[in-house]
């Protein structure tokens, strides 16, 4: 098993950065137009990609505004079913969020963690250029432009 870590500083209050993990409206902003969100504990998060050929299905475990949301991935790829992902955030001072990611119990080969690895470090720039107002599209997109 491997545990795959990221900071990221982003200049925005910890509420906006909550916002954008645990919202429709925010995760489709920064990561998939494909996000349906059931926002409480024990809601799932369901992630759609590639026109939902892998559909990636969380529950979520910890729910704690503006300091901390964890899930469990009940479905999905079988190497992705049974991780837990979590985003800590620590308020700087009033308009600096560092966030914490945690991506743990990855069971691949090296090569796909990797990869994996790779692609949460550019969906965590992909939350910041969101948040700070700077221009990109979701790293996931339903259809391409």
């Amino acid at each position: 098993m491997t545990d795959l870590y990221h900071q990221i500083t982003i200049e925005v209050p910890a509420e906006h950065v909550f916002a954008a993990l645990t919202t429709q409206e925010g995760l489709r902003a920064w990561w998939t137009e494909d996000s349906v969100v059931e926002v409480c504990p024990g809601g799932m998060a369901e992630f759609g990609f590639m026109e939902r050929s892998v559909v990636f299905r969380m529950r979520i475990d910890e729910l704690n505004p503006p300091h901390r949301l964890a899930w469990s991935c009940i479905g999905g790829p079988p190497d992705w079913v049974g991780t837990a992902i979590s985003f800590e955030l620590a308020a700087l001072d009033a308009r600096k969020t560092k966030v914490f990611f945690l991506h743990a119990d990855a069971h691949s080969a090296a090569k796909a963690i990797a990869e994996r690895n790779t692609t949460w470090g550019c969906l965590m720039r992909q939350l910041k250029h969101h948040l700070e107002g700077t221009p990109f599209n979701p790293v996931f997109r339903v259809s391409a432009q």
